[in-house]
């Protein structure tokens, strides 16, 4: 088991892990390749706004203490939700938040087009975006993967 709350915490874990299998040389090189990904990626000056949904009836919403949190900032985001966690949001909620940007995830509940739809009548001056879950909320290898995506994102919002 692992509570993994930050980048820095998914990197010590990969390392703790690769150590438990005799596989520190692995564990090594993953660990270079996420510091590539992230040393190619401009981190924003400028953070947007941002509510990270992941779940779909009721509302759920990430929160901070969380390693999805974390990596919203090192994504160029700043999660405007200041509660712990996980938490169910109402669209009268939302409404009251200082938000730019709604980021739907693909996972655990995979959001749609509609869903998006659906929340831009309720939010129509707010960018709404479908999102890759994975690359936000996987702390392994994949982080390999998430800086480029980042950038991906931030030429596209």
């Amino acid at each position: 088991m692992s509570d993994i709350y930050t980048f820095e915490d998914a990197l010590e874990m990969i390392f703790e892990v690769s150590g438990f299998t005799n596989s520190e040389e692995k564990g090594i090189e993953i660990l270079k390749a996420i510091s590539a990904a992230k040393d190619a990626f401009k981190e924003p000056i400028d953070l947007k706004k941002a509510v990270y949904f992941i779940w779909n009836k009721p509302y759920m919403v990430v929160g901070k203490n969380t390693f999805i949190d974390d990596i919203l900032y090192h994504a160029g985001y700043v999660n405007v939700v200041m509660a712990d966690r996980y938490l169910e949001l109402s669209i009268e909620n939302l409404k009251t938040l200082d938000t730019e940007v709604v980021l739907l995830s693909s996972e655990p509940f995979p959001f749609k087009k509609k869903h998006l739809d659906a929340l831009k009548k309720h939010l129509p001056e707010v960018e709404i975006k479908i999102v890759d879950g994975e690359m936000f909320s996987w702390y392994g290898s994949r982080l390999t993967k998430s800086f480029p995506y980042f950038a991906s994102l931030n030429t596209t919002l």
